[in-house]
């Protein structure tokens, strides 16, 4: 790992340098989870040197929450990705939908414009 990595997750507090109790063992997940949300990572290297989880694996953990809909991707300008828990809820729907359309239904957006010219009392 890179000294620049290790130092600042020594400065957010990742790494006690004398653990004074044996460490509670977690998930990948979880671990990779609570550094996100404590953190505040810049990079998968510094997400490496954080939780002690491989760059590579840690890219396979992300990838797997966004293709299932847990996590989604959010463009902005100046970052070149940055990442947004999504709804439960909204994430239900979405595998919903697909399943439909994967057997042959066609889903399509409710169209407001059928009551643009009613007053709808």
């Amino acid at each position: 790992m890179n000294r620049k990595y290790l130092e600042r997750a020594r400065s957010l507090g990742a790494l006690d340098p004398e653990p004074r109790e044996p460490p509670v063992l977690l998930s990948k997940t979880e671990t990779l989870r609570r550094a996100l949300n404590d953190g505040k990572p810049r990079s998968s290297a510094e997400l490496e040197a954080l939780t002690g989880i491989p760059q590579k694996r840690v890219i396979a953990l992300l990838s797997w929450d966004i293709d299932n809909g847990r996590i989604e991707r959010i463009k902005d300008e100046g970052h070149p990705m940055r990442l947004r828990k999504v709804n439960e809820r909204s994430a239900q729907i979405e595998r919903s939908i697909r399943f439909l359309e994967s057997l042959g239904y066609k889903i399509t957006q409710p169209n407001s414009k059928n009551l643009e010219g009613h007053d709808v009392r």
